[in-house]
């Protein structure tokens, strides 16, 4: 489960700009940039379910050193979205509204909107539903139709490390004294951009359902 570590930092991370967010546009590059000290879950095209440790990525293909099973060598091409627990999305190989709609915000994270007129929305009070986008507080809303939508980024912190998590995990309160924690939490580095919907692609709004997990 996300953990939620207070008002301060949320508000800090809202406030500032994405330094160091990635500038790449299919977001495969965040793959490149991620720890390789926990694991992840790697859904193919297929629909098969791989869960390891990242080995080598390039910009064309990885390699996952799978338990009980060794490494596994993939192509960027099969890649359908690569996520870690808990819950994730560190790259989308597809467009699909739907997956925006499932996706919960948690602290730290936000959607960046570009309307096909060339306008951007973006931050955390956003709701997508099926129709369209509602940003803003209560009694002060924006409505976009999604036929209005050109492409919703996700703004995301990247996965830490097993041994920042547990830090983290055991003192909530004192997180600034580790020197990889305080910084993503004023917004310095540690930054991902997600492309999960682009209108000018095929939208793929299929259920992502594990053929077999391994």
């Amino acid at each position: 489960m996300k953990t939620d570590f207070g008002i301060l930092p949320i508000i800090l991370v809202a406030a500032l700009p994405l330094l160091g967010a990635s500038d790449n546009n299919s977001g495969w590059e965040n793959l490149m940039h991620v720890t390789k000290q926990r694991s992840y879950t790697i859904v193919t095209r297929d629909f098969h379910c791989l869960t390891g440790k990242f080995g080598s990525v390039t910009t064309d293909s990885l390699t996952l050193e799978a338990p009980k099973i060794g490494v596994i060598n993939l192509k960027r091409a099969d890649v359908l979205q690569v996520g870690s627990d808990p819950g994730y999305i560190v790259f989308s190989g597809r467009s699909s509204w739907v997956d925006v709609v499932s996706y919960h915000l948690y602290a730290g994270e936000s959607f960046a909107i570009q309307t096909k007129n060339g306008k951007n929305f973006g931050g955390k009070h956003i709701k997508v539903s099926d129709s369209g986008v509602s940003l803003g507080e209560p009694g002060n809303t924006t409505s976009i139709a999604k036929a209005e939508v050109s492409k919703i980024d996700l703004h995301s912190s990247t996965p830490l490390g097993g041994g920042e998590e547990f830090f983290l995990r055991e003192n909530p309160v004192i997180f600034w004294l580790d020197a990889h924690l305080w910084p993503r939490w004023i917004g310095i580095g540690g930054r991902i951009r997600v492309p999960l919907y682009d209108s000018s692609l095929p939208e793929d709004d299929r259920p992502i359902t594990c053929q077999n997990s391994r």
